[in-house]
């Protein structure tokens, strides 16, 4: 079946062929010079269509060509980047991991439950001592509390609005400054 249609294709193509030749001859009293002149025109039509094709593939072809190498610096660059993200996060985390203090859920229970009054004398002299666990103790405790223990470690002498103040900041960037 398949020769059959390959057949019928091959004679369509040849019959047909034969018709399109006898269309393009141009007719001339002069005979086969006229034909040949036209013939020549044609060709030099097309050769010079095929060159205008040809420069305009070569100018997209060096189009993609920077295309892809502008493409290629872009991904380097975004690498560059991605890892020195990487790094500034790894150097953050553990930056982070030396400032936590792994403080129990009960002593954070023990000073959310005093008289802020009466701790915050006591929740100084921690702050002095031991400014990270003085930090991570007033970061989980209850936001009603801590703020009252910071307002009572302000009013008192000497030195407790500066206490204050470093334990807000603390409080508010999660890092600890030195006194």
């Amino acid at each position: 079946m398949k020769i059959f249609y390959l057949l019928l294709l091959v004679f369509s193509y040849g019959f047909a062929g034969d018709e399109q030749k006898e269309k393009t001859e141009v007719k001339d009293p002069k005979g086969q010079e006229g034909t040949r002149a036209a013939s020549v025109e044609d060709l030099k039509k097309a050769d010079e269509r095929i060159n205008m094709e040809r420069e305009a593939v070569a100018k997209t072809e060096r189009r993609i060509a920077t295309l892809i190498e502008d493409l290629e610096n872009r991904s380097q660059a975004l690498a560059a980047k991605e890892t020195s993200i990487q790094e500034m996060l790894k150097k953050n985390a553990d930056t982070d991991q030396d400032q936590q203090i792994g403080v129990p859920q009960a002593q954070v229970d023990y000073w959310d439950k005093r008289v802020m009054s009466v701790a915050a004398k006591d929740f100084k002299l921690l702050y002095l001592n031991e400014p990270a666990v003085a930090v991570n103790i007033i970061i989980r405790m209850k936001k009603k509390n801590s703020a009252r223990l910071i307002d009572e470690v302000s009013k008192l002498q000497p030195n407790g609005i500066e206490v204050a103040a470093k334990l807000n900041e603390a409080v508010g960037t999660g890092r600890i400054e030195k006194i």
